[in-house]
């Protein structure tokens, strides 16, 4: 069984600007999967579902990210603590990234023990509605648009000026900034981190 993974530091990545580490993507067939729950910032319970794929540790097939375009997921900061969920989870790819407290209800799958499936869930800070840009020498924040999944784009009519800071809204509101987390001499398809952490 793969779980969710649950690391303190949050990386920010440049395309793909994800403030958590799970990843979403549709089930295979013959891969099982268990009942779970997932715990909103409200803490109210859902009904929901979550499965690994691809290989047995739940890593998936190298380089792919599933529906939410997470790549390496069986490299760190993932480390193949990944899980992919249905509707409720996934939202439409507005539940890229987000960790979530699970309870294994009535399935065989469920030993009671937590070498089953462990899952943090971090800070109750919610889901990523919203990432902007401010390029070098700005005063404003631009905002991003959602391409799919976790990967947010910035359609811009002019040549764009690093270093760059980044801005993630969370659902409950929460704002994380990371400063200049991509250089001047940035490059397309790099992933830059950021260890800023929702407080």
């Amino acid at each position: 069984m793969a779980g969710l993974l649950s690391v303190k530091a949050v990386a920010l990545a440049a395309v793909l600007a994800a403030a958590y580490a799970s990843c979403a993507a549709a089930e295979q067939p013959g891969a099982a999967d268990l009942d779970a729950s997932a715990v909103s910032y409200s803490s109210a319970w859902l009904p929901a579902r979550a499965t690994w794929y691809g290989a047995p540790n739940g890593a998936g097939p190298d380089d792919n990210g599933g529906a939410c375009g997470f790549k390496h997921v069986n490299q760190y900061p993932f480390s193949s603590m990944t899980s992919c969920g249905n509707q409720p989870l996934f939202k439409d790819g507005k539940g890229c990234g987000s960790c979530y407290q699970i309870r294994c209800s009535g399935d065989k799958s469920c030993s009671g023990k937590i070498e089953t499936v462990l899952i943090e869930y971090e800070d109750m800070d919610g889901d990523v509605i919203q990432v902007d840009m401010k390029e070098a020498n700005s005063g404003s924040w631009t905002p991003m648009r959602e391409s799919w999944g976790s990967i947010w784009r910035m359609d811009s009519n002019h040549r764009l000026q690093g270093p760059f800071s980044m801005r993630i809204t969370s659902d409950s509101g929460k704002k994380l900034v990371a400063n200049n987390v991509i250089p001047a001499n940035w490059r397309p398809n790099t992933d830059y981190r950021s260890f800023v952490q929702f407080s």
